[in-house]
């Protein structure tokens, strides 16, 4: 296995919110492989990236965490508690792959200790039966947001058949922040390209906010 360096595709960064006029700590985190039986191996790792996270934010971890490549938001809510969150929600989306079997389910997880608004999956077909799942570590129970259907513009209407890769999850955080989780891996730059653009097309709503994460991963 190696180092959690080099596999652990972190990145911390410092946004401001328009909205309250404050730097918020960001992480967002490509934990590729994220399934329960991988996280749960490199369960270690995992820590000693949280044990880093609180040397350099001075005792605290980041108020808001993007991953990608989680399985499910059982492996999620693992990645949570590993990097020492104990009061937080963890807010997962769902492809209805139902299987924890990495590349077949690759989902986008949200993970903030500030109180969840709401949380939206929105996805290219969307899926009543599958809603984004939304954990509370604390009390341990889990409950559902809702999938919405995207809504492509015009100008970058999509070929017939052709859908937006995964989900772009939107996790509005009391205070006026709303972060959209998006992961863009394994799509051609033209795909790539009108995805971003309608995560921009859908944040006209909510013009005070900030992607936390829009950029792709690199290729497998």
């Amino acid at each position: 296995m190696r180092s959690a360096q080099r596999v652990m595709i972190a990145v911390l960064a410092l946004i401001t919110v328009a909205a309250s006029a404050r730097a918020q700590a960001v992480l967002t985190w490509n934990v590729k492989e994220g399934s329960i039986e991988q996280i749960t191996r490199r369960e270690g790792d995992v820590a000693r990236l949280g044990a880093q996270l609180r040397e350099q934010l001075g005792g605290s971890l980041p108020e808001i965490v993007v991953l990608q490549e989680v399985t499910s938001y059982a492996a999620a809510v693992r990645v949570a508690r590993a990097l020492g969150y104990t009061t937080a929600t963890v807010a997962t989306s769902d492809s209805g792959n139902d299987r924890e079997i990495w590349p077949f389910a690759l989902e986008i997880a949200v993970i903030t200790p500030r109180p969840v608004v709401s949380v939206t999956s929105i996805q290219s077909r969307a899926d009543d039966r599958f809603p984004p799942f939304i954990a509370d570590l604390a009390s341990g129970t889990v409950s559902y947001g809702k999938a919405e259907r995207a809504v492509v513009p015009a100008a970058i209407r999509l070929p017939e058949g052709e859908t937006i890769p995964r989900a772009i999850l939107r996790v509005e955080i009391e205070g006026g922040t709303v972060v959209y989780g998006v992961h863009l891996n394994s799509s051609g730059p033209e795909v790539r390209e009108r995805a971003v653009r309608m995560v921009l097309d859908h944040r006209g709503e909510d013009a005070s906010s900030w992607p936390a994460s829009a950029s792709p991963s690199p290729p497998s």
